[in-house]
């Protein structure tokens, strides 16, 4: 448990940055994880026939991206070991030792499904097949399921008032 005034270790090990344009941060938090630790050496031949992004962030930028992940994380961590309402005050202060990156080119898919004229966008992790993304929801159906479920409550009250259940 975090208490006042120590020093805690943590230790990260590839937070990942979107560092392109195309592809926001959230949407490449939503379909983590992705294998780094076995990526290999980048060839050409990899892209034929895709597209692909350059990086837009430099290193810099990219690390202070990476050191406001982990203090948020660092920051939840700590507020998590307590019961609280209202925090008017915490003070962090973090160190970083032995920092390395990785240019890391993700497979990452992009797609857009039009439905009734209107355009949702998703994005698949090219390595588990995780999606995240807009879809269409038809109304007819979740109200059918709503439905559904309110008739079979409805059931079960009755059958628990009649047989005492």
């Amino acid at each position: 448990k975090f208490s006042k005034n120590t020093l805690e270790t943590i230790v990260f090990d590839d937070i990942l940055i979107n560092s392109g344009k195309s592809l926001g941060q959230n949407d490449l938090n939503r379909i983590q994880p992705f294998d780094t630790n076995n990526s290999l050496e980048f060839e050409e031949g990899y892209l034929a026939g895709f597209v692909a992004e350059h990086y837009s962030k430099d290193v810099k930028t990219g690390f202070k991206d990476a050191k406001e992940t982990m203090d948020a994380h660092i920051r939840r961590a700590i507020l998590r070991e307590y019961s609280y309402d209202v925090v008017d005050y915490l003070k962090v202060t973090t160190t970083h030792e032995k920092v390395t990156y990785k240019y890391v080119l993700l497979p990452v898919w992009f797609g857009t499904l039009e439905y009734l004229q209107k355009k949702y966008r998703f994005v698949i992790n090219g390595e588990s097949g995780k999606l995240s993304g807009k879809f269409p929801v038809s109304i007819i159906k979740v109200l059918i399921l709503i439905f559904g479920i309110i008739i079979i409550a409805i059931i079960m009250l009755l059958l628990v008032s009649e047989f005492g259940v």
